[in-house]
């Protein structure tokens, strides 16, 4: 699963390389502090903080990247 997460991680941030625009800055920062993280992340720090807490944040920050490409790309302005 961890290899799953990253790789997804992966196709996002090159994604949003290849469509940012002037109002995208701060997604994009936030898909590539998400992905280093998971690229960096240690088991014994996920599991020292317990997986379903790492999840559940993990799930939070996708949730909260969704709203920034959301607000960035799909809703006019």
């Amino acid at each position: 699963m961890p290899r799953s997460l990253a790789a997804c991680m992966n196709g996002v941030l090159e994604n949003l390389k290849l469509v940012a625009n002037d109002q995208s800055a701060d997604t994009l920062r936030r898909a590539g502090r998400l992905q280093a993280d998971l690229a960096y992340s240690r088991i014994d720090e996920i599991l020292a903080t317990g997986l379903h807490a790492y999840l559940t944040q993990f799930l939070d920050r996708v949730s909260d990247l969704g709203m920034g490409i959301s607000r960035d790309f799909l809703v006019s302005h």
